[in-house]
């Protein structure tokens, strides 16, 4: 099989990933961590709707803004030692360095041309004084931004152990070892642009988060946020077995209302979101690929093999607002 998802991140590595995280997830919950009932944690409501279940934790549908996300949960300090319990794997999310260069063609360099237009569009102009990215990882991103040289200076604002490694070869760049939630402003702020890929559907709190970034922002700077999409093809047809979907790292996925409510809850202003997943049929595809026959979704197999149609398929996803991720551009005021 041959589409672009399985270029980036191939089948026989995510199957071994995903074996080994599902291993650990298991032998942490053999520790009976300490969990609490949430509201949403995008507009605060309290009207969940169960949508899936994926190893033994409830993923719920928010009946006020549409957003997904996990309820009860883990308290915030079980969060904190889940995540020092799987260090003993610290490479298990890192993606391989021989796809560092097919991810950075087929994704990375077509979302940031995106975000560029969309932030001159507004007036700012290149190179801004200062850029920070938040959880970074290995810095991918970060380097292409670079290259077309977004800013004069980087801050990289990550937790995890595996990627500081990686950051700290970057040039002209910060790197701060940390939450972001435990970023000094003082220190690390006055950003003129703050970067967040796939980040948002981790942290515990997702309102004090959003409270920090506003916080690292200088009046007018912006947020270019990638997140995944709540109302997404990828998730409203597989749902729990959605590959990026995992358990205790992914505690919350937005909606379009969601992110609009969750901005005006901690004095930011949405100004833009748009469609950027281009991988949705592709991930379904394969994932009915190794369905039964019998299964109501196999017939899917025999449509979507023609990749004309899953190319004409994703474009009609992209223009309805239906892509697995959004992108979105949010200011401070």
């Amino acid at each position: 099989m041959s589409t672009i998802y399985s270029k980036v991140t191939p089948i026989e590595d995510r199957k071994k990933q995903e074996k080994k995280f599902y291993k650990l997830v298991n032998d942490f919950n053999v520790t009976h961590p300490l969990m609490e009932n949430v509201h949403c944690p995008f507009c605060g409501g309290n009207q969940p709707e169960m949508a899936f279940v994926l190893a033994s934790y409830i993923y719920c549908e928010c009946l006020e803004c549409g957003s997904i996300y996990n309820t009860p949960r883990v308290t915030s300090e079980e969060l904190r030692r889940y995540h020092r319990f799987v260090d003993r794997e610290s490479q298990l999310h890192t993606i391989p360095v021989a796809k560092k260069k097919q991810r950075i063609e087929l994704l990375l360099k077509s979302r940031w041309n995106v975000f560029k237009k969309k932030i001159v569009d507004l007036g700012i102009s290149f190179p801004v004084k200062k850029a920070m990215e938040v959880g970074p990882g290995i810095g991918y991103f970060t380097e292409v931004i670079q290259e077309d040289h977004c800013a004069k200076h980087y801050v990289e604002v990550e937790m995890g152990d595996e990627y500081i490694q990686y950051l700290n070869t970057l040039d002209q760049t910060t790197v701060v070892h940390s939450p972001l939630e435990e970023c000094d402003a003082e220190q690390y702020g006055n950003n003129d642009l703050i970067f967040i890929n796939s980040v948002i559907e981790h942290p515990h709190m997702l309102e004090s988060f959003f409270y920090k970034l506003n916080e690292l922002l200088v009046p007018g700077g912006l947020i270019a946020l990638v997140d995944m999409h709540a109302q997404g093809f990828d998730i409203e047809m597989l749902k729990e077995n959605t590959p990026n979907v995992t358990p205790l790292n992914i505690l919350q996925i937005g909606s379009i209302e969601g992110v609009k409510r969750l901005c005006k809850r901690t004095s930011l202003v949405l100004m833009d979101f748009f469609s950027i997943g281009t991988l949705d049929v592709d991930i379904v595809y394969e994932t009915v690929c190794s369905l039964p026959k019998e299964h109501p979704l196999s017939g899917l197999v025999k449509i979507f093999r023609d990749k004309k149609v899953r190319y004409a398929m994703q474009e009609v996803l992209s223009k309805n607002m239906l892509t697995g991720y959004n992108g979105y551009i949010i200011q401070k005021f």
